[in-house]
């Protein structure tokens, strides 16, 4: 279980914070595990930047170009969203969004297989059917 998920423990914490507004990771940190860890453990890291990750040059180049089409436009404002992904980064809300407009403006749909692992245009689906 995450220990943030549990109970005992975020009582633990909130009684080993106290009354300080905003204690710093590292020092909370250091309060609960003492010396249990070495210090490259509780010691602060950067953070991950996940649209740097995701979000390259191709999704760029797409966002740039990209025409309106892949959306329900009953639910998302194309133009409003063309100003949004016109600067960088894009919001990383709307990073399911380039997927999906990407998804159906790029991806050609697949053929569906029967059940029998024949696609229905293949010559024995067809003469079964006959």
């Amino acid at each position: 279980m995450h220990p943030l998920l549990d109970d005992h423990f975020l009582a633990a914490l909130s009684d080993r914070a106290g009354r300080r507004r905003c204690p710093s990771r590292a020092d909370l940190l250091a309060e609960i595990v003492g010396d249990a860890l070495p210090g490259v453990v509780t010691a602060p890291r950067r953070k991950a930047r996940f649209l740097e990750v995701f979000l390259r040059t191709p999704t760029r180049r797409f966002v740039r170009a990209w025409d309106g089409r892949g959306v329900d436009t009953d639910l998302v404002d194309v133009e409003a969203l063309r100003r949004a992904w016109s600067r960088w980064p894009i919001p990383g809300g709307t990073a399911a969004l380039v997927q999906q407009a990407w998804l159906a403006t790029t991806v050609r749909p697949v053929t569906p297989v029967t059940h029998h692992g024949r696609r229905p245009s293949d010559p024995e689906t067809t003469e079964a059917r006959s």
